[in-house]
Formats: C-alpha cells, sequence, structure tokens
C-alpha cells in the first residue's frame, strides 16, 4: 500500500520541478530565416565559403525576404535577395546566381522588397 501513496508524491514533485524550470526562450525567425538564406546563397553561387554583410531582414516572417551583399572567394561583392516563403529566387545581382534573373528585375525587386520595405543601407 505505501507504494501506491508514493506515485502521486513523485509525481507531484515532477510538476513543481518543471514549474520551476525557466521557459524555453523563444526562436529568433530571424536568425534561422538569415542562417537558411545564407546557406542557400552560398549553394547558389557555389563557394561555401562566401562572406556576408550588410545582411537584413525585411518584412515579415511569412512573406519577407533576406537582403544583402555576398562576397565568394576571387569576385566581388554583390547584392543579392532571398524570399522567405520561396515564390521567387534566391536571386544574385549581375546573373551571378544559378537561378536567372536580369538586372532590371533584380533592381525591381532590390527597390520594392529590400529598400522600401526597410533595409537600410
Amino acid at each position: 500500500m505505501r507504494r501506491r501513496a508514493l506515485v502521486p508524491l513523485v509525481l507531484g514533485c515532477g510538476s513543481l520541478v518543471a514549474a520551476c524550470q525557466p521557459a524555453a526562450a523563444p526562436v529568433d525567425w530571424r536568425a534561422q530565416q538569415t542562417a537558411g538564406a545564407e546557406a542557400k546563397i552560398r549553394a547558389d553561387v557555389g563557394d561555401p565559403q562566401a562572406l556576408f554583410t550588410k545582411v537584413q531582414v525585411t518584412g515579415d516572417d511569412k512573406t519577407g525576404q533576406i537582403c544583402g551583399e555576398v562576397q565568394p572567394a576571387h569576385n566581388e561583392a554583390r547584392r543579392f535577395v532571398v524570399y522567405i516563403d520561396g515564390t521567387a529566387g534566391p536571386w544574385v545581382e549581375q546573373g551571378a546566381g544559378h537561378v536567372p534573373v536580369s538586372q532590371d528585375r533584380f533592381e525591381e525587386a532590390w527597390r520594392n522588397d529590400c529598400l522600401n520595405e526597410g533595409y537600410s543601407q
């Protein structure tokens, strides 16, 4: 009989311990999206060691984009846009990536989806 009496006590202590644990920190969706975007651009330019600068998230976690500059080895820095929802791109200016985009279309995307959405240079 004593063993049965201990079961609620043990379960109650477990609940108390769980209640005292700090809540898990919320995951920063911007950091996750930025890391994913950088991985896509590295693959797109064919350089796993490419360096990134001026990377910013514009818009929201559903329809936003990651904008910035990438510098592959032995090449100049170029701007890029990665769409979070995957509806277009990823795009690297001057046709430097695998996804073909004209420079005019890239400039339009940069202006509308980066600059007009809050990207600061």
